[in-house]
């Protein structure tokens, strides 16, 4: 009895790891979750299995993937319902655009495609900013935090303050606050922006 009780905390231990660890490797692919619109895709599901720690074919990976939640197909595994809303080749693209959007941090990165960054957009992984670009989603809401905060107690804010604020360059300071003015949070007076009245 003593034995089995050890085994079946073993199993379960053992299992917990994995998970975590194969999880972790995921939020790698689909920061900073993985859904069914924010595609792990592409990925072979041996090369998942070795980043957990799971020999593909051994008992503990066909153990494994289940416990995971994913749809695998050809080899492959992804996000549940991903396979059927992208192709492979746009899974791939978009693996490849979240994870330079990671790797740029507060920047931002062209986009290969508007139909698969509108898609990715509106999963709540990245927003479009300018022609053809985009940053991360908590890089636009990290700016409009600090522009509301900032207006809020001064009236308004110029280009220079909120990039030195946000901490970024230029370019995407400005990309972001036209944003801002896209999306209906300020308007442009001058130099500076100012809130409107629907964003206070």
């Amino acid at each position: 009895q003593h034995d089995e009780t050890n085994a079946t905390q073993t199993a379960t231990i053992s299992e917990t790891h994995f998970t975590t660890t194969a999880s972790a490797r995921i939020a790698l692919y689909a920061p900073p979750t993985f859904s069914q619109a924010a595609p792990l895709a592409s990925l072979p599901a041996g090369e998942l299995l070795a980043a957990a720690g799971a020999p593909a074919g051994s008992a503990t990976a066909t153990a494994l993937l289940p416990l995971l939640a994913l749809d695998q197909r050809d080899g492959k595994v992804f996000s549940p319902g991903v396979a059927a809303t992208l192709s492979p080749a746009d899974a791939a693209a978009a693996v490849e655009l979240l994870l330079a959007l990671e790797i740029a941090e507060s920047g931002a990165v062209p986009v290969p495609s508007t139909t698969l960054a509108r898609h990715l957009e509106a999963a709540g992984q990245l927003v479009r900013v300018g022609d053809g670009q985009a940053v991360a989603r908590a890089t636009y809401d990290i700016g409009r935090r600090v522009l509301v905060d900032e207006c809020e107690r001064e009236g308004s804010i110029a280009l220079a303050r909120f990039r030195d604020l946000v901490g970024t360059s230029r370019k995407v300071a400005q990309l972001l606050l036209e944003r801002f003015d896209s999306d209906g949070i300020t308007r442009r007076d001058g130099d500076v922006r100012v809130l409107r009245r629907t964003a206070r």
